[in-house]
């Protein structure tokens, strides 16, 4: 027994994915919107986002950040993420020369391309990277 596709299914299955596809870009053309202080290029989030099968995959950068100090919220329209770096610099009489990493609160709302949306397994924070999964499901989850 082999598993030999036809031309047709094929197709047919590319038409499948396209329209998901579109579909995730038409409920989310702005997938990601965030507030921090000190807004600047640096503190822009850098992060990756795809989709495998029925599971949106999230890997958020959060370098200083500890687990105790990040926030998950999920809801049927977002995912919002608080995280707060802890400043290093706790001398007041320090001279700051040049300050680029990013200290204080963070927001990062993404917005999802589908209402009914849970997570299969809680995040995990690993070497400065959250790692977020949210499977299309039922109903949904808040996740702490």
């Amino acid at each position: 027994m082999t598993n030999e596709f036809s031309a047709e299914q094929l197709l047919h299955e590319q038409r499948e994915l396209n329209k998901k596809l579109l579909a995730i870009q038409k409920r989310a053309p702005s997938v990601i919107t965030s507030s921090t202080e000190n807004q600047s290029p640096a503190n822009e989030p850098v992060y990756d986002l795809y989709w495998q099968d029925d599971t949106l995959f999230l890997e958020l950068e959060l370098p200083g950040v500890s687990e105790d100090d990040i926030m998950v919220d999920l809801n049927p329209n977002y995912l919002k993420i608080n995280a707060r770096v802890t400043e290093t610099i706790k001398n007041e009489t320090a001279e700051i020369l040049v300050g680029k990493r990013r200290q204080g609160p963070s927001e990062y709302l993404f917005n999802l391309p589908t209402p009914q949306m849970k997570t299969p397994k809680p995040p995990q924070l690993k070497n400065g990277v959250l790692f977020i999964q949210l499977h299309v499901g039922d109903d949904t989850e808040a996740v702490r």
